[in-house]
């Protein structure tokens, strides 16, 4: 009963280790597939979106690169001058053909402003560019000082005429005899300011270096007209010497021509001091003939004693 027992137990434990062997073999086989089945999928994915970006970088790209080639243009009509030396090119890009320079100062006609930082302009009959921070729409060109003097003058007298014709209209409706009185005043206000004011005198000094009756020339070749001037000195004193010349303000006419005080003095100061020079050697001359005479005269009368 025993051993009965003992076999029905060894017999059910084989059993059970068989079963869980021949388990263990069949899962095993059917792990393998399903993990080779999901790496091919995420293998499939991985590529499908990597695949999926790039189509989508590509497509920014052109996009991106069609907006950057499209750039407005404001049309304009206006003058322009450049500010310093620029290149004229032949399109809005700094790595276009350059087809000219522009030089400092000068003028150009500007037909539109390109929102990339550029100018359309006309150069040679052609629709050229320039790079808009090197031009301005101010003349750099100062004006001249006649044209400054003429519309001072001008502004001058247009307010002048309008407070002449302002204070006119009002003693007009007051009465007949103001009126009159004020185109005086006006007529006589008008004459004094029409009235040109004397030019001054003016004074150049130098060393006079030509001199003739009609002309004086100074050392720093200023050449005067001397022939209606008052002359303190000859042509022959004048020449080499400092002189002074008065002459009108605005012309070359002198009006007086004299030495300079300074220079008169020093010329004086020479002369006296050769004239002193002149004495003193008369003086020794006759202290030099008068000591002969006496030599001469006492060798003769040692020759007589012997």
């Amino acid at each position: 009963m025993k051993r009965r027992n003992l076999l029905l137990t060894l017999a059910a434990v084989a059993t059970v280790i068989l079963m869980m062997v021949l388990m263990a073999g069949c899962g095993g086989s059917n792990d393998e597939p399903e993990t080779t089945t999901e790496a091919t999928v995420e293998t499939t994915e991985e590529v499908t979106t990597e695949s999926t970006e790039a189509t989508t970088e590509t497509t920014t790209t052109e996009a991106t690169t069609t907006t950057t080639k499209a750039v407005s243009v404001k049309a304009v009509d206006e003058k322009v001058w450049a500010k310093t030396n620029v290149n004229i090119r032949a399109d809005s890009s700094a790595e276009a053909d350059k087809v000219g320079t522009l030089k400092k100062g000068k003028e150009l006609t500007r037909t539109g402003v390109l929102d990339n930082g550029w100018s359309r302009v006309e150069y040679n009959g052609k629709d050229c560019y320039v790079a808009s921070e090197y031009l301005t729409t101010k003349d750099p060109t100062p004006p001249t000082k006649a044209t400054s003097e003429t519309k001072t003058q001008t502004q001058t007298q247009t307010q002048t005429q309008t407070q002449t014709q302002t204070q006119t209209e009002t003693q007009t409706e007051t009465q007949t005899e103001t009126q009159t009185e004020t185109e005086t005043v006006t007529e006589t206000e008008t004459e004094t300011e029409t009235e040109t004011t004397e030019p001054e005198t003016l004074i150049a000094k130098g060393i006079c270096t030509d001199v003739d009756g009609r002309t004086l020339t100074l050392d720093d070749k200023d050449t005067y007209n001397i022939a209606g001037a008052e002359l303190d000195i000859t042509a022959e004193e004048a020449l080499e010497q400092m002189v002074c010349v008065e002459y009108t303000e605005g012309t070359m006419d002198a009006v007086h021509v004299y030495l300079d005080p300074e220079n008169a003095k020093a010329i004086g100061d020479e002369q006296s001091s050769g004239m002193g020079g002149a004495a003193k050697a008369a003086i020794i001359l006759a202290l030099i003939a008068i000591a002969i005479a006496i030599v001469i005269v006492v060798m003769r009368n040692r020759r007589k004693q012997a």
